[in-house]
């Protein structure tokens, strides 16, 4: 069975994903693409995995043709956009990766955006993703609402299948013990610089735990505008003084592992599907997680799957008591939950479902 990967390149995950699955699945072929950058200087591909420049569609086209499954990594670029309306019936054998920023960049960046000449190329931009979508055959997602959302937004009537992929993170690298938590009770709030951390309701909501025993850390490094960072910047510090630390810069692997495993609470503010990578860590390492409830996520991990989390909206009226208090059979419990992360034949079961019922069809 040849499976077909489409996937954009990305420095932290694209290489896992495929070690993953060539070290699991046998005939499988990458088409990677989006990699002019400087980043891939250097960057050595295995033998069944190739750059492509997506506007160039007849130099793989027979790579399509030929597999007996497709799999589209996201689809947040115009040209992933039109490779798939121009799939046709090969959308009976493929199915569709919805990430996030698929789903949800356009809507966020219209509501702030004030130039109509960019506002008019956001919704001809939904216009193209929904006329290529409708026909999708096969939808795969980290939560079932984006699935959900996805029908609505582009009408379409498509399998579900769950997507996990494998953290970037070996498992030899994860230190599962406490020995990196201090006397002082840490708090990460958000996974980057994006607005839609909601970085300023989180601080304002934490700010009467100022001058407690209380350390505040804010990743800051990557996905927002530097006037927005300087926005956060000054809000942390005014609230919380030298008690805040903003991250500003990108942190190698065993930064990021010993940093997360430093803290005790983590904060997602944000209302859409984001962070999943830092969502599993934290509970890896029995963080107290804070999560917006409207966001998709909450449905996935606290009413379906049973995980521990807490109201982000409930901060505001916490006691410092009650914020720190983690009670050890919640932490237990989600640690045993995101352990499946790196659980290989788990993965490989999902993945292997996929592919063995997209093509029996």
């Amino acid at each position: 069975m040849k499976i077909v990967h489409l996937i954009m390149f990305h420095q932290r995950f694209t290489l896992t994903i495929v070690d993953f699955f060539n070290r699991n699945f046998s005939d499988q072929v990458f088409l990677v693409h989006h990699y002019q950058n400087p980043l891939t200087r250097g960057i050595v591909l295995p033998p069944n995995a190739f750059f492509v420049d997506l506007s160039q569609i007849s130099t793989f086209w027979a790579q399509l043709e030929t597999a007996s499954v497709i799999v589209i990594h996201g689809y947040l670029f115009e040209d992933v956009i039109k490779l798939i309306s121009r799939l046709g019936p090969l959308l009976e054998k493929t199915a569709v990766v919805i990430w996030g920023a698929d789903l949800y960049n356009n809507a966020i960046e219209l509501s702030v955006s004030p130039s109509f000449k960019r506002r008019f190329h956001l919704i001809l931009n939904e216009a193209q993703k929904k006329k290529a979508m409708r026909p999708c055959r096969h939808l795969m997602a980290f939560c079932h609402d984006d699935y959900l959302l996805a029908q609505k937004k582009y009408h379409c009537h498509a399998d579900y299948f769950e997507c996990l992929y494998p953290q970037s993170l070996n498992a030899s690298q994860m230190n599962s013990s406490d020995e990196g938590k201090t006397s002082e009770f840490r708090v990460m709030v958000g996974n980057s610089a994006a607005e839609t951390n909601n970085h300023h309701a989180c601080l304002e909501s934490l700010s009467h735990l100022s001058g407690r025993n209380l350390k505040v850390y804010c990743p800051l490094s990557y996905g927002g505008t530097a006037d927005y960072i300087q926005k956060v910047i000054a809000m942390g510090h005014r609230y919380f003084g030298n008690s805040f630390v903003p991250l500003l810069d990108y942190m190698t692997i065993e930064k990021y592992v010993s940093l997360f495993s430093s803290m005790n609470a983590v904060i997602f503010n944000y209302e859409r599907q984001q962070g999943t990578q830092n969502i599993e860590i934290a509970g890896f390492y029995g963080c107290k997680i804070f999560m917006n409830p409207t966001c998709p996520l909450w449905d996935k991990y606290v009413k379906n799957d049973g995980c521990f989390f807490a109201d982000t909206r409930l901060i505001k009226n916490m006691s410092y008591e009650s914020f720190v208090e983690t009670k050890d059979e919640n932490r237990i419990y989600n640690k045993h939950y995101f352990d499946q992360v790196w659980n290989e034949d788990y993965l490989k079961r999902l993945w292997s479902k996929v592919f063995v019922s997209i093509n029996k069809n």
